[in-house]
């Protein structure tokens, strides 16, 4: 019994004191509500600086926006700024939740807005230098930057009308009228020749200088007898090209290249060709004696009867339009 009262006493000394264990609440309880503080201080600092980006791309956006339409190209793709979410008392995790998702958009938004002001940039850059000859355009049509641009035979002349560069020009060639095989198509020879390697002369095919066989009066020139010539031409504002043939009149929406008229060899010729369309300006090209491919002007024959729109045995027009 005597020796209670020193076991009681020993378990009295080896228990903290009342005053330190409420030290140690009070100071827990401070870190943690520093702790909340300061979590909400960093997202409410977050979201304002998020604001301020958003509202910083909205502005470059509209500007971006702006400056494309004075251009005059259009840029299409734009999208209308995001509005933000109204933001009302969530709890933590609600709020680091938004927080991501607002973090993704601006994310998808950067990424966006530099692909469309590289764009821009290379539309002006190209613009600036589109009109290398100084010649006007026939026709006003929309210059894309994402066109990959084309390429088209302008026959008859040596060089290329509105804003279309030249790549090289030459004279119109084909297989003899005479011969039953050899190629069908016209091509344009440059006359920048080079040849690699040139044996004595072997068997095959030939071709020959295209001249012109008319005294059609649609033509600026006299083109009797004379050589055909011919340039191969790029514009970048348009990516399709073609010929519209009895008209000279572009489809709506379409650049008018150059208008001209239609012509092929002749209907008795042993050797066919395709038809093609000769600028009404073409330049003569010097005459020949020899006797190669030949170039007649086409003309509508049938029933007058069941002819129409057309008229029988009138000379057919044409036109080369790109867009």
């Amino acid at each position: 019994m005597a020796e209670e009262p020193y076991a009681k006493l020993e378990e009295e000394e080896s228990s903290p004191p009342k005053k330190c264990r409420c030290s140690t609440t009070y100071v827990q309880i401070v870190c943690q509500i520093s702790c909340i503080v300061l979590l909400i201080v960093c997202v409410v600092s977050i979201e304002r600086r998020i604001s301020f980006l958003e509202k910083r791309f909205d502005s470059m956006a509209e500007g971006l926006k702006k400056e494309q339409s004075d251009h005059k190209g259009g840029l299409h793709g734009h999208r209308t700024p995001l509005a933000r979410d109204k933001r009302t008392v969530r709890d933590p995790k609600t709020r680091f939740s938004s927080l991501a998702k607002q973090l993704r958009t601006l994310k998808t938004r950067t990424t966006k807005f530099s692909k469309t002001l590289s764009t821009s940039t290379s539309f002006q850059d190209d613009a600036a230098r589109g009109n290398n000859d100084g010649q006007e355009h026939v026709e006003e049509g929309p210059k894309e930057a994402w066109l990959s641009g084309v390429v088209y035979q302008h026959w008859g002349r040596t060089s290329c009308s509105g804003d279309a560069s030249l790549v090289y020009n030459g004279y119109m060639a084909n297989s003899q009228y005479t011969a039953s095989g050899g190629g069908s198509n016209f091509i344009c020879l440059t006359n920048n020749v080079t040849y690699d390697t040139y044996p004595s002369p072997q068997e095959g095919t030939n071709i020959y200088g295209t001249k012109y066989y008319t005294s059609f009066q649609g033509f600026k020139n006299n083109l009797n007898e004379h050589l055909a010539l011919c340039a191969v031409c790029y514009t970048a504002y348009r990516g399709s090209q073609i010929m519209v043939p009895a008209t000279k009149e572009c489809p709506i929406g379409w650049t008018v290249e150059y208008r001209g008229y239609l012509m092929s060899g002749h209907y008795d010729n042993h050797h066919s060709s395709e038809f093609v369309c000769v600028d009404e300006e073409a330049e003569p090209g010097g005459t020949s004696f020899g006797d190669g491919a030949v170039l007649y002007v086409v003309q509508g024959l049938c029933d007058p009867l069941s002819c129409k729109p057309f008229v029988n045995g009138r000379q057919l027009a044409c036109v080369v339009c790109t867009k």
